[in-house]
């Protein structure tokens, strides 16, 4: 049985659902931040691993570390961007965001949904010549 009937979000989500409930949901957050606690493990081993990777790269040539670079920053660029948006909408979800300015609330829950889907493509895009040259000339004015 739901209480309200009002959602502050651009979209519909779990906890939103949740939340409108008439009962206490304090279990329910606590029980939420717990897992998501524990499901950052691995964005943790991930990125450990990527910084053993780098400095083992880092002590070999220029070109090892140029090839390095160009194969682990699209990667982990993407991953910090997807799990910023995360944390972003399990923040907004789970505390009271009431003290936010509204407009940065939309902005924040919009950021997961359309900023994750536009930068991977055009971040690993970029890794191919023709498109990071013809990029240059769109950002620099050049005809």
């Amino acid at each position: 049985m739901l209480c309200g009937n009002i959602i502050n979000k651009v979209y519909c989500d779990n906890f939103s659902i949740v939340k409108l409930a008439c009962s206490d949901t304090r279990v329910n957050n606590i029980y939420g931040l717990f897992f998501t606690v524990i499901s950052s493990i691995p964005l943790l081993l991930i990125l450990y691993t990527y910084m053993r990777i780098l400095r083992v790269c880092f002590s070999g040539s220029k070109q090892t570390r140029q090839k390095a670079l160009s194969t682990c920053t699209p990667h982990l660029a993407s991953l910090i961007n997807f799990s910023f948006g995360v944390l972003f909408e399990i923040l907004q979800s789970r505390f009271d965001m009431s003290s936010v300015p509204n407009m940065l609330r939309v902005l924040l829950s919009l950021y997961f949904l359309t900023c994750q889907p536009l930068f991977t493509p055009v971040l690993y895009g970029l890794k191919m010549s023709k498109i990071r040259i013809i990029c240059k000339r769109l950002l620099c004015g050049e005809v």
